[in-house]
């Protein structure tokens, strides 16, 4: 399960993967920018504390501080982050979800922002 944001087109875009798998390019904080996918989160590769091997739902936050770089990725628990990063390569762009290694549904979807001058 993926959450996209600042997609400016296939090459350029910031994305969190959820999974059931846990490897160096699942259950990640990716980054794609001209060339192949890279992990950018500080937590080492290997074995995650979190997948997604039930068939149950779970709740998922994605939070991006554009002043700082700062990428949060949380699952279940909104207070302690199970992934995080600090990355400023890209500054806008669109907001998604999607799948394709693990299939799943999304549902109640909240999008929250700041304009520029907030």
């Amino acid at each position: 399960m993926y959450v996209f944001f600042h997609f400016q087109d296939p090459a350029p875009f910031y994305y969190v993967h959820f999974s059931a798998k846990s490897d160096p390019l699942h259950n990640i904080i990716g980054l794609v920018n001209g060339k192949d996918r890279e992990k950018i989160n500080f937590e080492p590769e290997g074995e995650s504390v979190f997948r997604l091997i039930d068939n149950n739902w779970h709740t998922f936050k994605v939070t991006y501080d554009a002043s700082t770089g700062e990428i949060k990725a949380y699952m279940n628990d909104m207070e302690n982050p199970i992934l995080t990063a600090n990355d400023q390569t890209l500054s806008h762009g669109l907001v998604g979800v999607g799948s394709f290694d693990d299939t799943g549904y999304f549902d109640d979807i909240y999008l929250r922002g700041k304009t520029e001058s907030q």
